[in-house]
């Protein structure tokens, strides 16, 4: 592991939102083996706890004055890892490990690195010794823009943490103050420059949900300036009784808030990788997205237990099902199928993301269920399996002979490298 690490990062400890989450996850992973200094652009929530080892700047909001504390910190500490948590960041990242003579790690999360970006972040990119991806699709996107030896680029995927678990879903309920209806949730920043998390389609549908017979309530968590448009949109379709909006949900209360919803659904159309939905199964809440981009990483590993489903966005309610009811064609469970307790297979891609709802709604799992969700994610996600992970691929940087943003860097060697870029 490197000695010295100096993380540049939007926000980390006192940060809202997945890119947030994932950099305490990083970071808190390798900072037992390193001297961690973290410069964020934004901690909007008080710092109480930091991990062994890690120390945490205030918040500078300003570019230039971000940019001058980030210089002074590596010429006084003399990094020998520069990680930069965000690509529109990598500029900044590199012109520092290249001033210090440090290995330089880019992390790339999701829509930021989809289309091909300036000169000079793909200069700073290809400066890199290991850019990280949240998903495979968005790796696939950073190696068709960026002239970098695919080993150089691995994926390691969000984490869920421990705290996600199963638990009394009766008391949960009662603390939301839900009733017998069957209960949709979306966790997700409601901002306009997201809107393709799809909490309109949602809304959209509830219509045709309830004319079918279902007694629906949509909760909805998250804040930002797009609410006031969702909240119009329910009042237009005559669903403002059925839709009912949280505001910000504090992280303490989330595992309480996914154990009283009966499904996460969420037709997000730009999900770099979608860790809410790990967090819904992992307490054992079925979750239903979209069959594209990063959702897939998070959605198919675990969609055979039965506990996520996946659907095309184009489709409507009823072109998946049986008949005039618009009955979907195949049941999905979170739970046992069959005398054996084997898990059911999930919803497949050709279908409707309304019709994998309507599945998991027309079926009352069973008392295992729970469990079976939450076992679906504790392998490839836990959070020892991503510490491992991390761990390895920056003693990996540490051992390359000299950075390559100095112009002498040998090509990062080792197995660890080459099996993380395949996951």
């Amino acid at each position: 592991m490197p000695d010295r690490v100096l993380a540049l990062v939007t926000d980390a400890w006192g940060g809202r939102g997945g890119i947030a989450q994932y950099n305490r996850d990083f970071l808190g992973a390798i900072a037992p083996a390193a001297a961690l200094r973290i410069l964020p652009r934004h901690a909007s929530d008080p710092v109480r706890t930091l991990p062994a080892g890690a120390m945490q700047s205030p918040q500078r909001p300003g570019r230039w004055r971000y940019a001058l504390a980030a210089v002074l910190d590596a010429l006084r500490h003399r990094p020998d890892v520069v990680f930069c948590g965000h690509l529109y960041m990598a500029p900044l990242a590199a012109a520092i490990a290249r001033l210090r003579g440090a290995h330089l790690v880019v992390q790339t999360h999701g829509i930021e690195a989809w289309p091909r970006p300036s000169r000079w972040v793909r200069w700073a990119t290809e400066q890199a010794d290991l850019v990280l991806s949240v998903s495979r699709y968005t790796r696939a996107q950073v190696l068709s823009w960026a002239a970098l030896d695919p080993e150089r680029v691995a994926v390691l995927p969000n984490t869920v943490s421990g705290r996600f678990t199963p638990g009394d879903r009766a008391a949960a309920r009662r603390r939301f103050d839900l009733g017998d209806q069957r209960v949709l949730l979306t966790v997700g920043r409601l901002a306009s420059s997201e809107r393709y998390k799809g909490h309109d389609r949602v809304i959209e549908a509830l219509p045709p949900m309830v004319a079918s017979g279902h007694d629906v309530l949509y909760l909805v968590a998250g804040e930002g300036d797009d609410r006031a448009r969702l909240e119009s949109l329910a009042r237009g379709a005559g669903m403002s009784e059925r839709v009912r909006f949280l505001g910000a949900v504090a992280e303490g209360d989330l595992p309480d808030l996914y154990r009283a919803a009966d499904v996460f659904v969420m037709p997000s159309t730009g999900e770099g990788f979608g860790i809410a939905f790990l967090e819904a199964m992992a307490c054992g809440t079925p979750a239903v997205g979209l069959s594209l981009k990063g959702d897939r990483d998070a959605l198919a590993p675990t969609q055979g237990s039965g506990a996520a489903a996946m659907g095309a966005p184009g489709r409507t309610l009823g072109d998946g099902g049986d008949g005039e009811s618009g009955a979907p064609r195949r049941s999905l469970r979170c739970g046992a199928g069959g005398e054996s307790g084997a898990p059911r297979r999930g919803w497949q891609d050709g279908n409707d993301w309304i019709d994998a709802t309507l599945a998991v709604l027309s079926q009352l799992p069973g008392p295992e269920a729970p469990e079976l969700c939450a076992r679906s994610v504790a392998g490839r996600f836990a959070p020892p399996v991503f510490g491992r992970r991390a761990v390895a691929l920056m003693q990996q940087v540490a051992k390359a002979d000299s950075p390559r943003g100095d112009g002498r860097g040998d090509r990062l060697q080792g197995s660890g490298i080459r099996h993380a870029a395949r996951a």
